[in-house]
């Protein structure tokens, strides 16, 4: 699946490099291909909604279309926040998660903020630690 994101005209060893990386980018993904299969994915929505196609009119059509997509668009919202929530309970930072939704660091804190901050696991000091800073009760007077 991974070869799939990245554009057939690479060469083998650029779709290896492209399999190392540590995450998806949103250059990596084909956009004529992503539209075509929304494309088709609405139309499909649109058929199976139509109750009678051939006494359809072309606005009516175009308006179903439309419903369509804003449907598929708010799926695919979800899910996206679904992945970011999950990339970053699995390490990922925001310039990550920003590189693989094709915006910015900044942006992508805007769009789900504190969603890194709450998915990393906080570790205490153990209560043996030796080195300055890493006792809980530096600086508090104990």
């Amino acid at each position: 699946m991974t070869s799939d994101l990245v554009h057939a005209s690479g060469s083998a060893t650029s779709r290896d490099k492209a399999n190392t990386t540590a995450h998806a980018s949103a250059h990596d993904i084909d956009h004529q291909l992503v539209q075509d299969l929304v494309a088709d994915l609405a139309s499909r929505i649109t058929s199976k909604t139509a109750r009678d196609s051939a006494s359809t009119s072309p606005e009516r059509a175009h308006l179903r279309q439309l419903t369509a997509l804003v449907a598929i668009r708010g799926a695919a919202d979800e899910l996206a926040t679904t992945a970011a929530f999950e990339a970053a309970r699995g390490g990922a930072n925001y310039p990550a998660i920003g590189d693989a939704a094709g915006i910015t660091r900044q942006a992508a804190r805007d769009r789900w903020p504190g969603l890194v901050g709450r998915t990393r696991t906080v570790r205490t000091p153990s209560p043996d630690a030796t080195e300055v800073g890493n006792s809980m009760t530096d600086g508090e007077g104990s």
